[in-house]
This record gives structure tokens, C-alpha cells and sequence, in this order.
């Protein structure tokens, strides 16, 4: 069945990213070469999810490669268009949310919150590196203090009453 013969999805979508990869200079050759570099990491980055699909979540590890493919081909397809600090941190976005999902979608039986740790970090370091790519630093960081200042000050009032 499908879901024995996972692994030949791997093979499969590499092979058509591939493709892509040749073929698309010759059809299209005002693109530019990193958005076909791109389809080919992010078809490798697919086959594991379709992995994680056709075995109905039993290789639920197979989303962790799969978003990780998936936020390397974002960063390589979005660097002739964002500047660096804004790729990556869309790179860093994609990674919170493989990680997000990985907790969301554990069974009941088999819960997976650790996964939101590295997905809470990855996702304020995503937005840290978008934040200074588009300026919104300069109000980012003041607000956070504040919103951080306020938090502890009410942690502090509560605690006595």
C-alpha cells in the first residue's frame, strides 16, 4: 500500500523539483535562476509532508524536514526579492509554524507541546528579523519593553493582594 511505500514519495517530488529546476530557464528565462533552486528544495520539502499525509500522521517526524526544506526554498526564493534580514525572517516564520503544526497535529495519545518551544522562539526571532528589515523595530522593541514592564508590575500587584 501507499503507506508502506512512503518513502518513494521522497525520490518522486525530488525528481519533479528537479525538472523544474532544468526546465524552467528555457521556459521562462526572465525568472530568476533562485526561484527554480527554490521549487526544488521546496518539492524535496514536500515529499515529507505528503509522507506525513499518506501515513495519516503515524511519520509525524516527517514535518520537521519538511517545513525545515520548505524555510531554506522560501529564503532562497525570497532573496531577490526581500532584503537578507527580511528573507530570513520569513524563513524563521516558516520554521515556527512546522514546529506549531507538529504540536497541533500529535494525537491525543501521543502529545507533542515541546514542539512549541522552538516554534515561540523561532517565531520572535522571525518577526525580530523582519522587524529590523522593515524598520518596525524602532517601534517593536519600545513596545515590547513596555508591554514586558507592564506584565511584571501586574505580576508584582497580584502576587500581594
Amino acid at each position: 500500500t501507499a503507506a508502506r511505500e512512503w518513502w518513494a514519495l521522497i525520490p518522486g517530488f525530488s525528481l519533479l523539483g528537479l525538472a523544474a529546476l532544468i526546465g524552467l530557464p528555457s521556459l521562462f528565462p526572465a525568472l530568476p535562476d533562485e526561484l527554480g533552486v527554490g521549487i526544488f528544495m521546496g518539492m524535496i520539502g514536500l515529499s515529507f509532508v505528503a509522507i506525513f499525509l499518506v501515513t495519516r500522521g503515524r511519520e509525524w517526524w516527517a514535518l520537521i524536514p519538511g517545513g525545515a526544506l520548505a524555510s531554506v526554498a522560501a529564503l532562497i526564493s525570497l532573496t531577490p526579492i526581500l532584503r537578507g534580514e527580511a528573507a530570513v525572517g520569513v524563513m524563521m516564520l516558516v520554521l515556527a509554524v512546522t514546529f506549531a503544526l507538529v504540536a497541533l497535529l500529535a494525537p491525543r495519545e501521543e502529545p507533542r507541546r515541546w514542539a512549541f518551544i522552538p516554534a515561540a522562539i523561532l517565531a520572535v526571532m522571525g518577526v525580530l528579523f523582519v522587524a529590523a528589515a522593515t524598520r518596525i523595530a524602532a517601534y517593536l522593541l519600545p513596545a515590547a519593553l513596555i508591554l514586558g514592564g507592564g506584565y511584571f508590575i501586574y505580576r508584582s500587584l497580584r502576587a500581594r493582594a
